[in-house]
């Protein structure tokens, strides 16, 4: 009858995985979808007025938001408010690319491509608001 205990503490204990697992790998699914259309959807900057936009986006391991500063229709700056990244720092300088290129239709950092899509997508995010 010992037995009966082991099975209610092996219960809970895949309970307690699935609460947890199950948010994560539902930002993770999103994730996937909105990272594969990014190359195919671009801001069309003629719509997007004088000002400072903030940005966010959540894909479980990475999150970015960013404050996009637009002047005449163009990207004038980026600023990363907050990247928290685990390895993936070496993403940052697509915000350089964004600038350069008008467009969040850019090359994503080699060794960096979550962290990479997580901030075009958070540009996107505070650009169509």
């Amino acid at each position: 009858m010992k037995t009966r205990p082991l099975f209610i503490v092996l219960g809970l204990i895949i309970v307690a995985v699935l609460l947890v697992a199950l948010p994560i790998l539902t930002k993770l699914r999103k994730y996937q979808s909105d990272a594969a259309r990014i190359g195919k959807v671009d801001i069309d900057l003629s719509q997007v007025a004088d000002g400072v936009y903030q940005g966010a986006y959540d894909s479980g391991p990475v999150i970015v938001d960013v404050e996009v500063t637009v002047k005449n229709h163009a990207i004038r700056g980026i600023k990363l408010v907050r990247h928290r990244n685990g390895q993936g720092a070496a993403a940052e300088p697509i915000i350089d690319k964004v600038v350069s290129a008008q467009s969040i239709k850019v090359d994503v950092v080699s060794g960096a491509t979550m962290s990479s899509n997580v901030i075009l997508l958070a540009i996107e995010d505070a650009l169509k608001r």
